[in-house]
């Protein structure tokens, strides 16, 4: 992805012990679909630092 691109797309390859972390929160939450499990923890931070909507979108 370069610097111009606005579609909000981010790819990681997650390796050893950060892929075993991914996959146990996968299971934590009953999640299969890696973006889905990224898009609920990103909610579920935002929810605990109290970003409303827009702050989340204009946050980084």
């Amino acid at each position: 992805m370069n610097d111009k691109d606005n579609s909000g797309q981010v790819c990681v390859e997650f390796i050893g012990e950060f892929k075993e972390k991914f996959e146990a929160l996968k299971k934590y939450y009953g999640i299969q679909n890696d973006a889905e499990l990224v898009r609920v923890l990103i909610n579920e931070k935002a929810r605990h630092l109290n970003v409303g909507p827009m702050e989340a979108i204009t946050i980084g």
